[in-house]
């Protein structure tokens, strides 16, 4: 599971080998059985070293940025 930033993060990193920070929690449903849920904390790209926890500062910093990377994202989800 992700937020919003790192569903951006991916779709601009999506060639490069990344490095996960995650929780994980178990829920349990009144039929018995427990569901394991991965929650994402912190990805970062082993290849550009950005990071998920910067990711919203350094596009906050640059409109530019900012834009080429949401137009990556709704490429992305365009394509799917």
């Amino acid at each position: 599971m992700t937020v919003p930033e790192m569903d951006c993060f991916l779709a601009n990193h999506a060639k490069d080998d990344l490095q996960y920070t995650y929780e994980v929690h178990e829920v349990d449903h009144p039929d018995g059985k427990v569901e394991r849920l991965n929650y994402a904390l912190r990805i970062v790209s082993l290849k550009s070293g950005d990071d998920t926890k910067t990711w919203a500062e350094k596009e906050a910093k640059d409109s530019a940025v900012m834009e080429r990377h949401h137009n990556q994202l709704k490429k992305m989800l365009l394509d799917q």
